[in-house]
């Protein structure tokens, strides 16, 4: 790709409006201390996967015949909501058999302890943020309880409940052991591939490595679906008001490989200009 080309990719990323779009002020604006404006309805993505997330934290909910996946616990203070998202869909939180930390960052680690203490499942997280969870945070704008994880995640690790099976990949960057998920996912039974990358925030601690995971995450050609732990890096809201909309036969607006191929390439340009690297 040459350089003209990356800057125009760059430019079109960062001021569309198109379903990939990077920012969304309305959301990135709410205050995260807000507990009332960052409640969120929960919503069906796909037969086996919803979000429970609040608005600019992503939990996502994966179903299966053994019982529930969590992914990500959002911050302490407001993992409550998770738990009364999952309620809300009709769901158990009793049910939830893993908890799936995509990082040990409190926006996504926070809650791990408090959702584990009300379902009981077990905590898996990438072994390169396995510390960081046990300790927790006393310090900052939110600090967070520490748990001790019952599951350190390495690379090609595999996460089997039920009918479900996930691949871990570990992708580093952001933090030492940022893992992101492989599975299938099903659209009024139809199988698509999805994928879960466990952060894709370029204010990475080491980006030359954050590159190579994204490198690692491109390779996997045939995800149809990409699924993110913050929902304004897809307007994935956008698209929960378009699946609502959606009729018998028309397609699946989270099924969008080629947008995702594009937000993907759009991380190392990004991550390029950053470090200064053509």
């Amino acid at each position: 790709m040459t350089r003209s080309v990356s800057l125009a990719l760059l430019s079109f990323l960062l001021t569309s409006s198109s379903a990939f779009v990077i920012a969304q002020t309305d959301l990135t604006q709410i205050d995260y201390a807000d507990v009332e404006a960052q409640r969120r309805e929960p919503f069906k993505m796909f037969d086996n996967l919803y979000y429970v997330g609040v608005q600019r934290v992503g939990a996502h909910l994966i179903t299966t015949s053994g019982g529930l996946i969590l992914l990500d616990a959002t911050y302490d203070h407001l993992a409550n909501q998770v738990l009364d998202n999952v309620r809300r869909l009709g769901f158990d939180p009793g049910d939830i058999r893993y908890i799936l930390i995509s990082h040990g960052h409190n926006d996504h680690a926070g809650g791990a302890r408090r959702v584990q203490q009300v379902t009981g499942a077990k905590i898996a997280i990438g072994e390169g943020n396995a510390e960081t969870l046990a300790r927790g945070s006393e310090g900052g704008t939110f600090p967070f309880p520490g748990v001790t994880p019952d599951v350190r995640l390495k690379d090609g690790d595999e996460i089997t409940l039920g009918d479900a099976k996930l691949q871990v990949h570990l992708t580093p960057g952001h933090t030492p052991g940022t893992i992101s998920l492989e599975w299938t996912v099903y659209d009024d039974g139809t199988p698509r591939k999805a994928l879960f990358f466990g952060d894709p925030g370029v204010n990475a601690q080491d980006l030359g490595t954050f590159m190579d995971s994204v490198r690692r995450l491109q390779r996997i050609d045939d995800a149809e679906v990409l699924v993110l732990p913050h929902p304004f890096l897809q307007n994935q809201f956008g698209r929960a008001a378009r699946l609502a909309l959606r009729k018998a036969g028309d397609p699946n607006p989270v099924v969008a490989p080629d947008q995702n191929r594009v937000f993907l390439a759009s991380l190392i340009e990004r991550a390029k200009l950053r470090t200064k690297v053509r």
